[in-house]
């Protein structure tokens, strides 16, 4: 999924993203709000948290693959509209 398409699908309404997050620098280095799962996922390596959404994506030769985008609502992570288990 191409970086252009997650930032509007995510921020329609808000200041514009580059994608920085994720294209500068290293992927795999750990933030405050980008770290590596604690848990094993069959899903994602990481998670890069922006607000009240979550990115979840692994790291495969090099390429960043986006494999989750979604909303954090108190405790439980909805994507899709639906509540999702990690």
């Amino acid at each position: 999924m191409r970086w252009e398409r997650v930032r509007d699908y995510i921020f329609p309404r808000t200041e514009s993203l580059d994608g920085k997050h994720l294209a500068e620098g290293d992927p795999l280095a750990t933030a405050r709000n980008k770290f590596r799962l604690r848990r094993p996922s069959p899903h994602a390596q990481y998670e890069l948290q922006l607000w009240d959404w979550r990115v979840f994506y692994r790291v495969r030769e090099g390429i960043v693959e986006i494999v989750l985008i979604g909303e954090k609502r108190g405790n439980v992570l909805h994507v899709g509209g639906k509540e999702f288990q990690l």
